[in-house]
């Protein structure tokens, strides 16, 4: 049988929850700083999409600033973290291989 990772979760929760609450409080930690790192880098890209705005490159590339804007919004709108990690790669799908997307923790390639 395979299970996902949210399926054994689940199993945990319903069948053993003394020992699926000892799980949640010690993982706490990393899933903290995971969902603190991932909020960065959303911060990271809607700066990033802000200053783009008014690049002459982008008034012709409307419909992709409004796909990358709608996959941002989508972030406030998850409460899962899993969901969350979903909705950043359809961001990088989308935006990654522009020359000036932020690559990592806030840093950015050259600009055209």
């Amino acid at each position: 049988m395979n299970w996902d990772y949210r399926e054994i979760v689940n199993w945990l929760k319903e069948f053993h929850p003394d020992i699926y609450e000892k799980w949640y409080i010690h993982t706490k930690p990393r899933r903290d700083l995971e969902a603190k790192r991932l909020k960065e880098k959303f911060d990271a890209v809607q700066k990033w999409l802000d200053e783009m705005k008014d690049h002459p490159r982008w008034k012709n590339q409307d419909d992709f600033r409004k796909a990358i804007q709608m996959s941002l919004d989508m972030y406030n709108d998850v409460e899962d973290e899993e969901e969350r990690a979903n909705v950043w790669n359809s961001i990088i799908a989308l935006a990654g291989r522009h020359p000036s997307f932020p690559k990592r923790r806030g840093i950015r390639s050259e600009e055209e």
